[in-house]
């Protein structure tokens, strides 16, 4: 009851200025907030294809008679691009490589790949390792 007597008091051209005060600290404070947009997905790659739909000869992890570094590259479209550059994080949730062999792989977007559109997701690995198919998660987040 004591603030409607006191807006009572005041002129209307003071309600006004404390209305106006109040939409500004109002406003600086939405305006600090940091709104962070994210998109999922999840994508895979093997000699069988994407998700093993159909056979893929240019599947270079696979190649048992090489042993040196080898790497095959994929792209991921987001579904809906982003504002700014996003930053992409991902992580291996399968893999189906040779027992007789050492396990050895990465899964990271390639340098310099990554656009408000998407990314290329590059899959490596080295030595003797025998990588059949590998499938990734990826976090794609910007904070605006």
């Amino acid at each position: 009851m004591k603030k409607i007597i006191q807006l009572e008091k005041l002129d209307q051209s003071s309600v006004t200025d404390k209305i106006l005060d109040n939409l500004t600290k109002l406003n600086t404070r939405i305006n600090g907030l940091q709104i962070t947009k994210i998109q999922t997905g999840q994508i895979g790659k093997g000699y069988r294809g994407t998700f093993g739909t159909e056979s893929d000869p240019e599947w270079p992890l696979s190649k048992s008679n090489q042993t040196g570094t080898r790497f095959i590259d994929q792209h991921v479209t987001f579904e809906t691009p982003f504002r700014k550059t996003p930053k992409v994080i991902t992580a291996i949730y399968s893999i189906d490589a040779s027992e007789n062999t050492g396990l050895r792989i990465t899964a990271q977007p390639v340098p310099g790949s990554i656009t408000p559109e998407g990314f290329d997701i590059r899959y490596d690995t080295w030595y003797n390792a025998i990588i059949y198919g590998v499938s990734v998660i990826w976090i794609a987040y910007v904070e605006e």
